[in-house]
């Protein structure tokens, strides 16, 4: 068994490696998901093409009415960036709480999306702030893809054979918008999350725009509509607070109902999901 692996400098260098590739190609740029997965399933017969050498993937800029984000940004760069810091409050809350320091040093937010667990951090972050991907087929295309559209799954994406993540595109319009992320993990250290919800809404004398993205409960993040219409045109009240952790056990019920883990995560999206509604309001 062989293994092979590329290292492009730039994007004309990989533009060029794509023409040739297969089924057994496999792309990776921190590679911290990808190596568990070639041990779990003795990938070695396989070629890499490895994008961390491509420096043109990694920035966090604003333009064009969006935040960028290249594919080789890693979450330690998101966690400190003085713009994700002070605009994008639960960007920044799911890119600190990604693994240890080691893994937020190596990991990129690409490899995060393209990996698709559910239990992706950066995921429910992305989808409350209504992000988009940019991708670059083997044809040298550039697509824009919802990002919902490109997580297919339980570990499963939809880019196509030599398609590969090159920016995340978050509407700058979020700026103005009161966001927070929190989560329930398994380990106390590097904790994996078990749930975890992010939220934003635009708050002018009542709720508006709710956006409200739950992890780890099912096959991939997704909205809850149920929450967001029940917090949509509200003022925060106590009494809402207990109607919006009824509501997210209710989106427990309606996800997960015959799972097992089903009890323990009607009582911890309560509480996580308390956190994150008075978060947005400290």
């Amino acid at each position: 068994m062989t293994m092979k692996a590329e290292t492009p400098k730039n994007l004309e260098e990989f533009k060029s490696l794509l023409k040739n590739i297969d089924n057994n190609t496999y792309f990776i740029s921190g590679g911290t998901d990808f190596i568990v997965k070639m041990r779990e399933k003795g990938l070695y017969n396989i070629n890499i093409i490895d994008l961390s050498g491509i420096e043109k993937l990694k920035y966090i800029k604003e333009e064009d009415n969006f935040l960028k984000i290249g594919a080789n940004t890693t979450f330690s760069e998101i966690e400190y960036n003085p713009t994700v810091n002070k605009y994008f409050k639960c960007l920044k809350e799911s890119a600190e709480k990604v693994g240890s320091t080691q893994i937020r040093n190596t990991a990129t937010i690409a490899g995060n999306i393209a990996n698709a667990s559910p239990a992706a951090d950066s995921i429910p972050a992305l989808l409350s702030l209504d992000a988009e991907v940019k991708t670059l087929n083997k044809y040298a295309q550039e697509n824009i893809r919802k990002l919902d559209d490109v997580v297919a799954g339980l570990h499963k994406n939809n880019l196509e054979l030599g398609e590969v993540i090159t920016e995340i595109l978050v509407p700058l319009k979020y700026k103005e918008y009161n966001t927070s992320f929190v989560k329930v993990g398994s380990r106390s250290s590097v904790t994996i999350s078990k749930l975890s919800i992010s939220i934003a809404l635009k708050y002018e004398d009542r709720m508006k725009d709710v956006k409200v993205a739950i992890g780890s409960l099912g096959p991939k993040a997704f909205r809850s509509k149920i929450a967001e219409e029940l917090l949509e045109g509200k003022v925060f009240t106590q009494e809402l607070l207990e109607e919006f952790k009824d509501t997210l056990q209710r989106q427990v019920d309606l996800s997960i109902p015959t799972r097992e883990s089903r009890p323990y995560k009607r009582e911890a999206i309560r509480g996580i999901g308390g956190d994150v509604l008075k978060n947005i309001f400290r």
